[in-house]
């Protein structure tokens, strides 16, 4: 369904630490999976040569217990990177300002209280969807951070716009 030329989607942005952590999880989630079987095969390799493979039964356990440790420091990992977002955070004035959206056929105009900007659909780099977020990539550095919360009952307008805007291999969306 398209829209006319002036009709916007309006959407206000107030972003916490918590939107924060979770685009950083999202960035990290292949390299957390690579380090989960990283310290799975460490410890296991580990444990085997020092005699914990000695018998079928006690290897059997090695590997259990390797997914187990494996899943705690994935877990203090993931912990840390959301002290360490939250702290940035907090001394991170801008990302607390409040940001407008406005999605129309022309683009998306970002609009902060310093600044706004025509970012025309063309120069949208990539769209990624998460849980509870839009992610808007300017360029692979570069991102606007659009929770879901904030699109509340427009999201399916925003989705279309952006399918039909942009080619299918710039889009991360969930169906």
């Amino acid at each position: 369904m398209a829209m006319p030329e002036q009709q916007t989607i309006p959407v206000r942005i107030q972003l916490t630490a918590d939107d924060y952590a979770e685009f950083n999880r999202y960035h990290g989630r292949r390299q957390m999976a690579l380090l989960f079987f990283l310290y799975w095969i460490v410890f296991v390799a580990v444990a085997g040569m020092r005699g914990g493979a000695a018998d079928a039964g006690r290897f059997g356990l090695l590997i259990p217990a390797g997914l187990v440790l494996s899943g705690l420091l994935i877990a203090m990992h993931l912990w840390s990177i959301k002290v360490k977002t939250r702290k940035l955070f907090q001394n991170d004035k801008l990302a607390q300002m409040e940001q407008q959206l406005h999605f129309s056929e022309t683009g998306i105009r970002h609009t902060t209280a310093e600044s706004s900007n025509l970012v025309e659909w063309a120069d949208v780099y990539r769209a990624a969807e998460t849980r509870n977020e839009l992610i808007l990539y300017l360029a692979r550095n570069r991102a606007i951070l659009v929770p879901k919360r904030d699109i509340g009952a427009q999201w399916q307008q925003v989705k279309e716009l952006l399918r039909t805007h942009l080619p299918p291999r710039k889009l991360g969306l969930k169906s």
